[in-house]
């Protein structure tokens, strides 16, 4: 279907270190991603999605097929680029309880139909579960929407030579703004 590298990956990481989920918004758990892969070989949307989809069968012992199909009827629906060379592809699966969240980075960014024509190679999946909570869905959306939205990071994780190095720069993220709100403030300013 397309061709594999060996793409560098981090362990399964269930929360960023120093982020404790007690007493925050629980929608945190799932910002720091619990897999990463660097220098994917993919040159189409759908090679892009196949990746993240043999990634997640691989971590979670899931069928590659169904999770490619959601994501790719997901795609169909819009875009989920969402510029400056990243997207978030996102669905609702059978076979899980909780969010996975993954990163993968391809060798070289591919078209994505992106509103700001930008091709992607940053690609931060979410599956959730089907029977999820709607809210918790779209509250994880945004917080990362929110994170790509900091130039920073984008230019960290594109610079990024290992899995182990772009894991450290959404966990530093993740201390960084584990207590602001959405808006971007701290609780309480």
């Amino acid at each position: 279907m397309f061709a594999r590298s060996a793409p560098q990956r981090t362990p399964p990481m269930p929360i960023a270190q120093g982020v404790r989920p007690n007493g925050m918004e629980s929608v945190w758990r799932w910002v720091c991603p619990r897999h990463i892969a660097l220098d994917v070989h993919a040159q189409s949307r759908r090679e892009a999605l196949a990746a993240i989809a043999a990634l997640c069968s691989e971590s979670h012992e899931l069928a590659s097929a169904p999770l490619l199909r959601a994501l790719w009827r997901r795609e169909q629906a819009g875009s989920t680029a969402l510029g400056h060379g990243v997207a978030i592809p996102h669905a609702r699966i059978d076979g899980i309880e909780h969010p996975l969240t993954l990163f993968l980075r391809t060798r070289t960014p591919v078209a994505f139909h992106a509103a700001d024509g930008l091709p992607v190679a940053d690609f931060y999946a979410i599956l959730i579960p089907r029977e999820s909570d709607c809210e918790a869905h779209l509250k994880l959306l945004a917080r990362i929407a929110e994170m790509f939205s900091d130039p920073e990071l984008r230019v960290r994780l594109t610079t990024a030579s290992t899995a182990a190095v772009a894991h450290s720069v959404f966990a530093d993220w993740v201390v960084r703004h584990a207590h602001d709100t959405p808006s971007g403030k701290a609780a309480g300013q």
